[in-house]
């Protein structure tokens, strides 16, 4: 299922999480991992999270900042079929022209 995003995604800054937002639509997100309660402890590594357009949710763990934040660009760019810096838009310029799909049973 492929859906079109409002706007090319962005990445906002937050206090203890980025957000990568589509207009008012926020279709990921890393963040730093929850602190283990009672403790000052917090578990190592960063969080990558992404809401695919059927609603379907889509977590993994990272050691950098980084790593989350390209997984995310990456994911959210095949899930909505969106080019992302990870992995730009296909180029065609100076290419030469494919030809049309041929019907079946000609040759």
């Amino acid at each position: 299922m492929t859906a079109l995003l409002p706007a090319e995604p962005q990445w906002e800054r937050g206090f203890r999480c980025h957000g990568y937002w589509s207009g008012t639509r926020r279709v990921g997100m890393v963040g730093l991992p929850p602190r283990i309660p009672g403790t000052s402890v917090k578990t190592e590594g960063y969080g990558g999270h992404v809401t695919g357009p059927d609603s379907k949710y889509y977590d993994a763990r990272f050691g950098t900042l980084k790593g989350a934040k390209r997984w995310v660009e990456t994911l959210v760019a095949e899930l909505y079929r969106w080019p992302s810096p990870a992995r730009p838009a296909p180029t065609t310029a100076g290419a030469p022209p494919s030809p049309p799909p041929q019907p079946k049973g000609s040759a």
